[in-house]
């Protein structure tokens, strides 16, 4: 593995020596690294793996310790999955009898495209996107569905909303439906006609295993990902996982380097596949990194704090110098000056949250 500079060696040769000894066995299973056959696993560790989306990757490996470890919760989430996927067929069934254009993007869309094994994708909600000017019909199909429980407002900082639902026989989930999956605030405008671009290039798949939906260009699907690892849910082991499974497949690079600089998301692209290149060994060509990475003193802030980062317990959002050169990544210059100048006046807002 290319270290970014975590200690001494494990068994796998990586400098890994400060980091505690639950971090090094969660990097190895996102990474897929082999683990020692006497390793047992204990019940912090285990609630950490969930956090970090790994319980698949785990239930199913070879490691009796950890296969063991996994195997109950892991069930019960694959059941519930099962569920959630009857639900999803359904309502993409529904929107394609009403030519209403829907995609699903994430956890088990990723498990059908991206992963060489679907069960180690792992995901407890469904993300549904649809084009901005069919929004209103597409509530009004969901506000019909027998699973639909209530249709709550606009997420506060996103572009979408946070459906619940529920089977019959009484499990629930979240249902996000989406119209821009780009619309984050530290973006300032980036990638605003990112998503219009991804839907005049997509395909459609009537017989697709998730049910009747449409493929968005995989450059935009990707692109997507590292957004989501960086800004959303940051150091999810999972996300960075997407990414090693990714790379692992036939990809067009050229295609996602293009996106990225039209849509002005090469800083955000860059960070989130050097984690994955370095910390989960992510096959990414060399000649991609240097393409993709800005010349800008947050990335080089991000480069040197992240060595001295435990990705595993790391909390992404609180106050940090890590989080903090991660707010300030952005592809334009003056954007990153204002986001500078704005960052004393947020800090102790953001401290108090």
């Amino acid at each position: 593995m290319r270290p970014i500079g975590m200690g001494a060696a494990d068994s796998s040769g990586r400098h890994l020596g400060h980091l505690p000894t639950s971090s090094r066995l969660l990097l190895d299973v996102a990474a897929g690294h082999a683990i020692d056959g006497d390793r047992t696993i204990d019940d912090e560790e285990l609630v950490l793996a969930s956090h970090h989306g790994l319980l698949g990757l785990m239930a199913t490996s070879e490691h009796p310790h950890m296969a063991e470890a996994a195997r109950v919760p892991y069930v019960r989430l694959a059941a519930r999955q099962q569920m959630m996927g009857r639900v999803v067929r359904s309502v993409l069934e529904r929107f394609a009898e009403a030519s209403v254009p829907a995609t699903v993007v994430k956890g088990p869309a990723l498990a059908t495209w991206g992963y060489a094994d679907p069960r180690h994708r792992t995901y407890t909600d469904i993300d549904v996107v649809v084009p901005p000017d069919r929004v209103a019909e597409a509530l009004d199909l969901l506000r019909d569905h027998p699973a639909t429980m209530t249709i709550p407002p606009k997420t506060p900082k996103a572009d979408k909303r946070n459906i619940p639902m529920a089977d019959p026989s009484g499990v629930r989930f979240t249902l996000d439906l989406h119209w821009d999956l780009f619309s984050y605030t530290q973006l300032r405008g980036c990638a605003r006609d990112a998503v219009a671009e991804g839907w005049g290039a997509a395909t459609w798949q009537p017989e697709h295993p998730l049910g009747p939906m449409w493929q968005l260009s995989e450059e935009l699907l990707v692109s997507f990902l590292a957004t989501h690892a960086v800004l959303d849910h940051r150091f999810r082991l999972i996300l960075f996982r997407d990414l090693v499974e990714v790379a692992a497949r036939p990809f067009d690079w050229e295609a996602l380097i293009g996106f990225s600089a039209r849509h002005r998301l090469r800083s955000i692209g860059y960070v989130a596949w050097h984690i994955a290149s370095t910390a989960l060994d992510a096959d990414v060509p060399a000649a991609v990194l240097r393409e993709l990475r800005t010349r800008s003193l947050p990335v080089t802030a991000v480069e040197r704090l992240l060595p001295r980062t435990d990705l595993v317990t790391f909390d992404g959002h609180r106050p940090h110098l890590l989080n903090l050169a991660m707010v300030l990544l952005h592809d334009r210059f003056l954007t990153r000056l204002r986001l500078t100048a704005a960052a004393p006046v947020a800090f102790p807002e953001w401290l108090r949250r």
